[in-house]
Parts: C-alpha cells; structure tokens; sequence
C-alpha cells in the first residue's frame, strides 16, 4: 500500500528521484521545467508523492490557478465549454504536453494502485478549495488511457480531444536519411531552404542562453510584436530570466550571428531521447531572407539530434502546415476531468456529447488531411470516438 505525503515546494524532494518517474513523461514533467512553472506567481503549486516502502512510486503536481493568462489552459474556453467554472489543474500547466508521473518499472496494475493513491488527496484538495474539480489537461493518448481506467470512480465523462501535437521522429542515421524521408513533393523545397541559409554568411553556433541572454530577450520581443503581442514585452524577457536561470545549463541555443551580432535564435532543451524546441526570437531588420527560421528551429536542430543520438524533435502545437510540409506527424491529445460533480459516472447524455465532440474534432483533422494520412499517425486519433 502507497503512502502519501505533500510538499509545497520541489526542493523538498530530489530532482533524481522526480525524475525517476518523470523519465516516461518528458520534459514538460521533469523537476527542472517544473521548478521554472513553479517560479510563476499565477497559481499555487503543491506536489502529491506517493511512496512503495523508500521508493517514489507517484507524483502528481497539483495547481490551484489564481490567473490564467493562456488560453490553452483556460478550462471554460475548451472543448466548447465543456468545463466552466474554477478548476484545480494537475501534472504540468505549461508546455502543452502532460502525462502519467508513475515509476515506468511498476508493472500495470501496481502503476493503476498508485494512481489512485493519490486521487483522495486531490479530491480533499477540490473540497476545501471550492473548485468545481480537477483537470487533467493535453494528456498523451497512452497517459489518458491509463488514468480515466485508473480513476474509473471518480473520472467524469470521456477524456475529450482538447489540442494537437506535432513532432518529427528522427530517421536514419543523418540528415540526408531526414530529407529523403519526407514527402517527395517537398524535398525540393527543404534541400533548398538549407542551401540558401547556408550560403547567407551567418555565423551559426550553439550557445547557452546565459552567454547571449540580452540578445535573445530582444529578439523574442521582435517576434512576439510581428504577431500583435505588444504590451508583453516584460513577461517575456522575464521567462527567459528564468530560463536561464534555472535550466541555463541543459538549454541548447541555435543561433546565427552576422559580425558578431545575434540576429535570430531557437531553444531547445533535450531530455531523455528528445529534443524539445521552446522559444525563438528574430532581428527582422537583419535577416536575409534565407529560411531563418526553417534552419535554426528546425535543419540545426535535427543535426543536433543526430549527433546526440536523440530520435525525436518535438515541436508542440500551431503553425501546423509548416511543420507537416517538413515531415511532422500529428498527435491528439486528451483532457479529463475528476471530481467535478457528476462522478461516479457520467451521464448517458455528458458521454453522447463527449463523443459528438471527439467525432467533429477527428473529423476535421481528417477533412484536413485525408483519414489514411500519414501525418494522423500519431497513437490515439481512434480512441473515445475518435475513429
């Protein structure tokens, strides 16, 4: 039997043992990105462990949200307002990736019995918080099969399709092994792209965000101004503060330099065997028109990987035709509610809805880009009325 206990902060518990679990969830889990979410004053943070004897088995970070300032993490402005009201978020509020935080060497059902270890607390948690329940938000396909099964008495409805995902799965071993196994249509367009960049005289390095911090901070701004984001400027330079800050020695900055001045970069962060690209940034008024941003959030970074043996690039959501027309594939991701006041079972006509709203969502997908399209080969796109 699991025993819990909370914290308030991760510094109460290692950043090896958090990871032990974390390793299956990727970065937007580990105690690093966490400990940068922590760092945001909008919500407050507590952490649910559960514990086999001396061995962290479960956790789960709990958020009670004060300000939502993203709309993908607004509950009341997804799956058409499925969920109004004030809802507790649980596993990571940021990154637009979530999953299941249980040690990968628990066989099935122990990993089910430590689930639902922690779902008292959290119940406890939405009493005396006086929210209307708790959410699960953009879980893994794999990681919301395994949680509404686990919390079968208190999961309310079906997960429901709330955001996509997009990633490249690295191929091969090079770069050539990576174009030829995009569409042929677009072969063409990619060789070109990275020969013009490369005959633009930039200077490209890899850099820690801490040796070219101001810079980049600048440049982030420039992007977010190109896309109507005028008045966030401190918000901005204040996430990559911390950034660097706090996970300044595991970020990789792919940047490009024209005589010495930094005039456009991409992060990323690789963990486990990905390589996670967060945050870009642009002096506009000197590129040069050669596929910047192509080369530097996309070719560099692929090279990276291959030469770290990493076999993903993970590119989150939007800006998905891009990132298709370059050999993305495309996940769904779920979201589910416990404890929301209708548990220990949904009602016939919340599962008709469920259902009614999976089907519309997978079905434009699919309108998109044809139902046997490679691109929707992401696990999932079947499941809870998917398909």
């Amino acid at each position: 039997m699991l025993v819990v206990r909370t914290v308030r902060s991760l510094e109460e518990i290692g950043a090896a043992e958090w990871d032990t679990a974390a390793d299956a969830g990727g970065f937007y889990l580990s105690h690093e990105w966490l400990r940068l979410v922590a760092a945001d004053p909008s919500a407050t943070a507590e952490y649910l462990l559960g514990y086999d004897g001396d061995r962290l088995a479960a956790v789960l970070p709990l958020y009670d949200v004060h300000i939502e300032n993203l709309g993908l993490y607004r509950p009341s402005g997804l799956a058409d307002g499925r969920w109004r009201g004030r809802y507790l978020l649980a596993g990571s509020r940021r990154g637009f990736l979530n999953g299941f935080l249980v040690d990968p060497g628990l066989p099935g059902e122990r990993r089910a019995e430590a689930f639902r270890a922690l779902l008292p607390v959290v119940k406890d948690r939405v009493g005396a918080s006086g929210a209307d329940g708790a959410l699960f938000l953009h879980l893994t396909a794999e990681a919301a099969a395994e949680m509404s099964q686990a919390a079968a008495g208190e999961f309310t409805g079906l997960p429901l399709l709330t955001l996509v995902d997009a990633a490249i799965e690295v191929p091969g071993d090079g770069l050539e092994d990576y174009v030829r196994s995009i569409p042929s249509h677009a072969r063409r367009k990619v060789r070109r792209e990275m020969k013009v960049f490369g005959e633009a005289g930039y200077e490209v390095a890899e850099e820690r965000l801490t040796d070219c911090l101001a810079e980049a901070k600048s440049l982030v701004c420039n992007l977010q101004h190109r896309y109507g984001h005028v008045d966030d400027d401190e918000k901005w330079r204040s996430e990559l503060d911390h950034m660097a800050r706090l996970l300044g020695h595991r970020g990789v900055v792919f940047s490009a330099r024209r005589r010495g001045a930094l005039v456009g970069f991409a992060l990323g962060y690789p963990f486990g065997g990905t390589l996670y690209m967060r945050r870009c940034g642009f002096d506009y008024d000197a590129l040069q028109d050669a596929f910047e941003y192509f080369n530097l959030g996309y070719y560099l970074p692929l090279q990276y990987a291959y030469r770290n043996g990493l076999r993903r690039l993970h590119l989150g959501p939007t800006a998905y035709e891009a990132k298709v027309r370059r050999g993305a594939v495309l996940a769904p991701l779920w979201s589910l509610a416990v404890f929301d006041g209708t548990a220990p079972g949904p009602a016939a006509s919340d599962r008709a809805t469920d259902l009614a709203w999976n089907r519309k969502t997978v079905g434009e997908w699919s309108g998109r880009y044809g139902p046997d399209s490679p691109v929707l080969a992401g696990p999932g796109w079947t499941m809870w009325g998917g398909g």
